[in-house]
């Protein structure tokens, strides 16, 4: 009986591991290399069209202060729990995040002039007391943006 008992607990436990990931934004952005995303935009040639046919709409778009571009932002965020998130009357929770980021500035004949590829690694800390904070935030590596590898300290 106490076999069962620990292999159901066991099993439990490995789904909430397994099932425990997050995503958000545009799934597609999770694929894209460096090399790919520079071979596909083409300055002062890739238009607006071609960027919604290739990724979709955009996320959000950011305000440009010089009024001169649209800015286009693309975003994929991938969160995952932790196994210490699931010890009983344990009161801090820590959910280890990475987030990648494609912005592109149109200019307002529909012609892409810049854009930037880049991404961020932090963990977001719950605690019962303290509330919500980032800590141990940090650019991603070339090699985590190009495969979403997952850091060392993730």
């Amino acid at each position: 009986m106490l076999k069962r008992l620990i292999l159901a607990l066991a099993c439990v436990l490995s789904l909430l591991c397994l099932t425990s990931c997050m995503s958000s934004g545009n799934d597609d952005l999770n694929g894209y290399t460096r090399a790919e995303i520079k071979s596909y935009i083409e300055l002062n040639k890739t238009t607006i069209d071609d960027l919604y046919n290739k990724f979709g709409k955009e996320n959000y778009t950011e305000p440009d202060l010089s009024n001169k571009y649209k800015i286009l932002v693309y975003s994929f965020t991938r969160t995952r729990t932790m196994i210490s998130n699931y010890v009983p009357f344990k009161c801090t929770s820590n959910y280890p995040t990475m987030n990648k980021k494609l912005r592109i500035w149109v200019n307002k004949k529909g012609l892409v002039k810049k854009y930037t590829y880049d991404g961020t690694y932090y963990i977001i800390h719950r605690g019962c007391y303290i509330g919500e904070r980032i800590m141990n935030e940090r650019e991603l590596t070339p090699r985590e943006l190009d495969t979403m590898e997952v850091p060392d300290d993730f």
